[in-house]
């Protein structure tokens, strides 16, 4: 327990359901302990305060509920002046025991209420006697764990929590992402993850898996990457619709084929025994998938079932980079149909009612001829759809953005991935663990030549270590690709449509020109 010269408070200001009026009762000096103090009985008489004046003893019924309300004020004055230190672990103590005890503990009001009927104040010293009341509602004191969203917590904050989770009703910064508070939410226990267009998208949702599993959550990622399905050795099929689609849940344990260690792409094998490393005694649940064998409707069907087993309360679609929200009329539209593809699926998903698209990377898909001015565009148009879900910056020295880190190099650190047939694949992975220790500028992968393919890669700015956040069923319904192509048959319907389409838009004059490139 902390001792009072930690805080030193000196003065302890008292408040009971018989009396409304504070009075200070003086517990010794400043350097008795807590324990000290608590064990004191109360004399019955006018005490003195520090400053010479007299002030009357409050006057509970009996001796047991006067040394409780001392008990209680002084653990929540011990409790806020720990949440005001940042201490989670001081304030975890502290909050169980007053928890153990029936009480009710208000910060912002210095007020604690307990089950019993005795309720009392406290006050900081060098305040003053009446002190004034914040009219905001109160909040209710709760265990802080470093799974708790302080701000975003132990999510993509600094490592430790300081403030409680978000309860509705209840006061608290409303500059709080939305999608922040509703993945924390209490009915939100199961959420599936799953990347948006291939590559290393689902990989980005480690980024929240950490932290949201250690808040008691069961997250279910689906890979949706380019995976070489096929390479997975003695892993169960948990779908296959006999056109090369093919979906299988992935364990620690899977192994890729014997002879194809240096030729398949699948990162799935390597994330799962990465979590079972350092997420120990949980179980992972992988599902593996190529996200260039999916038609819309194939998807869909398949994310209804796994919802329906897994009992889905959120769907959380992770899009390394920003073409995930091109319309369809911009002068280029990067890897459309992937994108198109899944922002379609979930949002036929009409069993699960909380889906979200969070983008991460902006910037990168200017490799692919993406401009930063039409992704700032579609932000703003979902935006004014209503359909935007807030945005944060990931700290450098968050537990989410090490726990990123560690996860991506593990990945990169197998043979497929550092060769030169997969640096097409992985080329930009490193810009975002670059973009979030504060690197800024051209941005080349380490195993390519320092000057001649910079222009091939993305400039490094903060924004790409932003996550976006908005609402799928909102971007869905701005897309002019998605009604194009999903009732399509083929896979390679899909891509013929798209262009077909996108003709017709040029021949039209209703393509957007070529926009210069913001930062």
């Amino acid at each position: 327990m902390m001792t009072t010269s930690s805080f030193n408070p000196t003065l302890l200001a008292l408040g009971n359901v018989w009396d409304d009026e504070e009075v200070v009762v003086r517990h010794g000096s400043p350097t008795t302990t807590n324990t000290d103090v608590l064990n004191q009985s109360w004399s019955g008489q006018t005490t003195a305060s520090s400053n010479g004046s007299h002030d009357r003893e409050a006057t509970p019924h009996n001796t047991r509920d006067r040394t409780r309300c001392s008990k209680v004020s002084h653990l929540c004055q011990a409790l806020e002046a720990a949440h005001v230190k940042g201490d989670a672990i001081e304030c975890n103590k502290l909050s169980t025991s007053l928890s153990d005890m029936g009480v009710t503990a208000y910060i912002s009001q210095c007020k604690w209420v307990d089950s019993t009927g005795l309720s009392g104040t406290w006050r900081q010293p060098g305040a003053p006697k009446k002190r004034p009341r914040p009219q905001a509602l109160p909040m209710p004191v709760t265990p802080l764990t470093p799974t708790s969203p302080a701000g975003l917590g132990a999510s993509i904050g600094a490592g430790s929590t300081s403030a409680p989770p978000v309860q509705a009703g209840h006061a608290m910064c409303s500059l709080l992402p939305s999608f922040i508070t509703q993945l924390y939410d209490s009915s939100v226990q199961n959420i599936l993850f799953l990347g948006c267009g291939g590559g290393h998208d689902f990989v980005t949702s480690m980024l929240l898996y950490r932290d949201l599993t250690l808040a008691g959550k069961t997250v279910t990622v689906l890979s949706n990457s380019f995976s070489d399905v096929g390479l997975h050795a003695d892993t169960p099929v948990v779908f296959d619709d006999n056109n090369g689609c093919t979906v299988k849940r992935v364990g620690k344990d899977t192994k890729m084929n014997v002879g194809k260690l240096h030729e398949g792409f699948c990162p799935e094998i390597h994330l799962a025994g990465f979590l079972s490393d350092n997420l120990p005694g949980r179980e992972h649940c992988i599902y593996a998938a190529n996200v260039k064998r999916w038609r819309m409707q194939t998807l869909k069907n398949f994310l209804k079932n796994i919802c329906k087993k897994h009992e889905t309360h959120a769907i959380v679609v992770w899009d390394y980079g920003t073409d995930s929200l091109m319309k369809g009329d911009e002068y280029v539209v990067g890897d459309a149909v992937e994108d198109a593809v899944t922002v379609g699926a979930v949002a036929g998903v009409t069993s699960v009612g909380l889906k979200m698209l969070l983008c991460s990377g902006f910037g990168v898909d200017q490799q692919s001829g993406v401009s930063n001015t039409d992704s700032l565009r579609s932000i703003a148009e979902v935006t004014e759809l209503g359909g935007f879900r807030g945005s944060v910056s990931i700290e450098p020295t968050s537990a989410a953005a090490s726990f990123y880190r560690a996860a991506s190099e593990h990945i990169n650190s197998f043979p497929t991935y550092s060769s030169r047939s997969m640096t097409h694949r992985t080329n930009v992975v490193g810009a975002l663990s670059s973009s979030i220790s504060g690197k800024f500028g051209h941005f080349c992968p380490s195993h390519e030549p320092p000057s001649d393919q910079r222009q091939a890669y993305c400039f490094l700015t903060p924004q790409i270590a932003t996550i976006y956040a908005l609402d799928v069923n909102c971007v869905a319904s701005r897309s002019m690709i998605i009604p194009w192509i999903k009732n399509c048959r083929t896979i390679a319907e899909q891509h013929q449509k798209l262009a077909y389409q996108r003709s017709c838009l040029r021949n039209s004059n209703t393509l957007r020109a070529r926009e210069a490139a913001t930062m």
